[in-house]
């Protein structure tokens, strides 16, 4: 696809979440990426004078991270660009393939990922997890009782914090500010 029409399509899906949500997508998530995309995703949100506070096309680390921005190369203010790396670890679509999840949401696997996680956490370490949820796969009956049972098990643990990604986004940006060249 030539990169204009990648461009005019990505005008118009933010046009359209801006149109049906009352706001522009603060963040962007593609998952089928172009060599362009990113860049462009970043020109978009640029030329329509709208902040974008984070990237999830990046399955490189559990944390998020700052990348340089090609095109601020020569800026003198650079802004860099966040990544929330996206996971398919603990992540619903594996109902729908052969080797993923048998049982409703496989609560035992991602109770046993978060236990991990937040042991880690309480030793001083920051960590993220995240549990990727699509109203086609965990809104049947027994699926969403097991994310209500997750969702109460985490609730009534001291410390954890259930967030969004532009949360997530603001919260790094405030304590993490991005410096070129130095990936954080």
């Amino acid at each position: 696809m030539p990169p204009e029409r990648e461009k005019e399509y990505i005008r118009k899906a933010i046009t359209t979440i801006r149109d049906i949500c009352g706001e522009a997508p603060r963040g962007w998530y593609c998952g089928r990426l172009s060599p362009r995309s990113r860049a462009l995703v970043w020109d978009m949100y640029k030329e329509m004078d709208l902040p974008l506070l984070w990237e999830s096309d990046s399955y490189a680390d559990d944390l998020p991270y700052w990348v340089d921005v090609p095109a601020e190369k020569d800026d003198p203010n650079p802004q860099g660009m966040l990544m929330i790396p996206y996971s398919y670890y603990c992540n619903d679509y594996k109902f729908n393939v052969p080797t993923g999840f048998g049982a409703p949401m496989d609560y035992d696997h991602v109770r046993g990922a978060f236990d991990v996680l937040y042991e880690e956490g309480e030793a001083g370490m920051p960590k993220m997890m995240t549990v990727g949820l699509h109203c086609r796969c965990i809104g049947k009956p027994a699926r969403f009782a097991a994310l209500k049972r997750f969702a109460e098990y985490i609730a009534a643990k001291e410390g954890v914090w259930v967030a969004t990604w532009s949360q997530i986004a603001e919260h790094f940006r405030e304590k993490f500010p991005y410096k070129r060249g130095q990936l954080v």
